[in-house]
């Protein structure tokens, strides 16, 4: 599960042309399946969100997994910096690294996929999107649809989805009978005070650790 939990912090996809370069993405996420203990699964997770803020150089993905877990991982390419906050059961943990570092560490631990890019289309407020399937080594299947309308910092942030040439508005994973997904609800342009949603300063009552840290604990 907290693999699961990391792969869908890190899903944000890169794109490769734009109109859009700052701003905010809200997404919902739900959660179903055929897995045991699903419904408690699901009322674990109720009310769990995600918020995406970008700008050149800079992303921000603040995740809420319901009661569970929240996380934020911040990634600063002009200063080759990422930093990552998790708040749950283990305390306040914090992680500061090079960009660089990080995203070896995400690729590392992807295994080999299968991408299928289909002509099939629909809009996502607003915004025209292209459908992405997703075949990992084990057989598990996701499907993303994907806009070339806006562009995303996604460096230390990527997994499979770096792979997709756009910006996912709509995601969907199933793994061993259980199924995530997301779905972009709106997208706003102007954000006030957006340069601050990038700080890299780890906050007070944060435990600091590393990256190899974080492999120990299985994350």
């Amino acid at each position: 599960m907290k693999k699961m939990l990391l792969g869908a912090l890190i899903f944000i996809s890169t794109c490769t042309s734009a109109q859009i370069k700052q701003g905010n993405i809200t997404y919902s996420m739900s959660f179903s399946g055929d897995m045991e203990g699903m419904e408690q699964v699901a009322q674990m997770f109720a009310g769990s969100s995600m918020e995406l803020y970008f700008m050149p150089k800079k992303s921000r993905v603040d995740m809420s997994m319901g009661a569970m877990m929240k996380t934020t991982a911040i990634s600063d390419e002009a200063q080759n910096k990422a930093l990552i906050l998790m708040r749950g059961v283990m305390g306040n943990i914090a992680v500061s690294a090079s960009l660089q570092d990080v995203e070896d560490q995400s690729k590392g631990k992807m295994p080999n996929y299968t991408i299928n890019l289909s002509n099939e289309t629909k809009t996502i407020l607003g915004y025209l999107c292209k459908k992405a399937e997703i075949t990992d080594e084990s057989g598990n299947t996701s499907t993303c649809w994907f806009t070339t309308e806006i562009e995303v910092l996604t460096k230390g942030q990527n997994g499979a989805y770096s792979l997709v040439p756009g910006m996912s508005l709509e995601f969907e994973t199933n793994t061993n009978g259980f199924t995530m997904k997301f779905t972009a609800t709106a997208i706003n342009e102007k954000v006030k005070d957006l340069n601050g949603k990038f700080s890299l300063e780890v906050p007070p009552g944060f435990e600091l650790k590393t990256l190899n840290d974080l492999k120990l604990m299985g994350m």
